[in-house]
């Protein structure tokens, strides 16, 4: 039996609910949500998968890393709606790349505090499909404020939604047990650990590049940033 799902059906009927299906896919961590088949699901392509894609990526500190254990990373992504691949120019991802510094580089670098609640913001005309793990709504609410700041956007709390286990610390405990692997003990791996991590380099994704455009990078690892 397959363990695929495909949902059908018009576009317009199916936006509002995809967000949450996924948040949902996030918490049964076992089924492949598959091919979203839309009326007309080219239509969709064309506005949606085609445009640029910002790309915002976080990383734990290593002092902050639990032993035994890798840095825990974060991304977020959005799509830059009001342009096309062949009308976006330097100039325009210049000024984005401006504004995240201004809104994620500061103060060393913004801090993300990932927790065990899944919060989605879903503004599919804007090119918003966030879906963030956080402490608190607080918490996620500021982070998504930022996200939207960037592209001078509005927050609608009703597109907000959370998605949260009715037993998290069963679901995903602080401390994860161990097993027996070969005759050692070993720890199995952490879902969603309360962590914080850092905002580290911005790029954007443009159909039809191989490589991501830099925008800016705060630890000046990654070279070639439009705004340093």
């Amino acid at each position: 039996m397959s363990d695929r799902i495909i949902l059908k059906g018009h576009t317009k009927l199916l936006k509002p609910v995809i967000t949450q299906i996924m948040a949902i896919h996030q918490l049964i961590e076992s089924k492949d949500i598959g091919t979203i088949y839309g009326e007309p699901s080219r239509e969709y392509q064309v506005r949606r998968k085609f445009k640029p894609q910002v790309e915002l990526f976080f990383k734990e500190d290593e002092e902050d890393v639990q032993v035994g254990y890798t840095p825990v990373e974060g991304k977020i992504t959005f799509r830059i709606m009001g342009e096309e691949t062949n009308t976006l120019s330097n100039a325009n991802l210049t000024t984005l790349a401006r504004k995240v510094k201004e809104v994620f580089g500061v103060d060393n670098g913004y801090i993300w505090r990932k927790g065990k609640e899944l919060y989605s913001y879903s503004d599919w005309d804007k090119g918003y499909q966030l879906q963030l793990l956080s402490r608190s709504e607080s918490n996620a609410r500021e982070l998504i404020l930022k996200v939207l700041s960037i592209q001078t956007d509005t927050f609608v709390l009703k597109n907000m939604q959370l998605c949260k286990n009715q037993d998290e610390l069963i679901k995903y405990p602080y401390e994860p047990p161990t097993q027996i692997i070969l005759g050692k003990s070993v720890k199995v791996p952490r879902y969603r650990p309360n962590v914080e991590v850092r905002f580290q380099y911005a790029a954007a994704h443009i159909h039809g590049l191989p490589n991501p455009k830099l925008l800016y990078s705060r630890t000046r690892n990654k070279k070639n940033a439009l705004v340093v």
